[in-house]
């Protein structure tokens, strides 16, 4: 394998490409925005972007964004090479793309932002042809693989509802502790050494600095809060909050904020 193609250059796409550029291999690359990522030899098409690849990422929004690049590369996309979709969709749509492409099908969803692509310490919920693309997955992170594109689908939404709640949960709490004279600090920092710690240490450079960089945006976990909702016909308590938490281009990071 020498030549990467990643489909899908937003935040994840373009940290993706430049982590397989870092340890050189050949990557091109090609996104719906036409934007380009330095150091990536970009296409002005997805299908000559593909034509010569041994491999090809997809990095993309949902399920629609998937079908609607797959119907643009083929013909193009040679037989044998294999297909790895990082992005997250729902159980039914994994199955269904599985379908349609094959035996050199990855569904390879992954838990972590960018930061963690750039380390390398990735967590990568792979299932379908692993042993074609293990150099690829490994390059990302630590890899665990499941059984089907189904399972590694649903597996990656609940870590994600659980993301989700736990940082609404944060908010309020926050909410809560401020309403009693507590400083928003003086809470986090005591939330910090009880069972929220994780999520807050994780988090914490985020939650404190309204400007930073996004890493994951509200529009983009509400969104999959939404996948979870549909292929189990279940509301979650902590949805409406999420979608309601203002701008949704904004970090995730801001539903622990007032």
């Amino acid at each position: 394998m020498e030549r990467i193609t990643v489909l899908g250059l937003g935040r994840m796409g373009a940290a993706m490409a430049r982590r397989f550029a870092d340890q050189g291999w050949d990557v091109g690359g090609w996104t719906r925005s036409g934007g380009t990522v330095e150091g990536i030899a970009s296409y002005d098409t997805a299908a000559d972007a593909v034509r010569d690849a041994d491999a090809v990422v997809l990095s993309l929004f949902d399920g629609a964004a998937c079908r609607d690049v797959l119907d643009a590369i083929e013909g193009a996309l040679p037989d044998s090479t294999p297909v790895v979709n990082t992005s997250t969709v729902g159980p039914d749509e994994a199955a269904d793309l599985a379908e349609r492409i094959g035996g050199r099908y990855v569904h390879a969803p992954v838990l972590g932002s960018v930061p963690a692509v750039e380390a390398g310490t990735l967590n990568v919920l792979a299932a379908g042809a692993t042993d074609q693309v293990r150099d690829l997955l490994t390059v990302l992170g630590n890899v665990r693989v499941l059984g089907d594109a189904r399972a590694a689908a649903a597996q990656k939404l609940v870590v994600n509802a659980s993301l989700a709640g736990s940082l609404v949960l944060v908010g309020e709490i926050v909410g809560q502790a401020e309403a009693l004279g507590i400083s928003r600090k003086d809470a986090l920092d005591v939330l910090s050494a009880g069972p929220l710690g994780g999520i807050i240490s994780t988090k914490r450079k985020n939650i404190d600095d309204p400007d930073a960089p996004v890493q994951f945006s509200i529009g983009g976990l509400a969104k999959d809060i939404g996948l979870l909702e549909s292929a189990t016909g279940r509301t979650l308590t902590f949805g409406d909050a999420l979608r309601s938490a203002g701008d949704l281009d904004g970090d995730i990071t801001d539903v622990t904020r007032p």
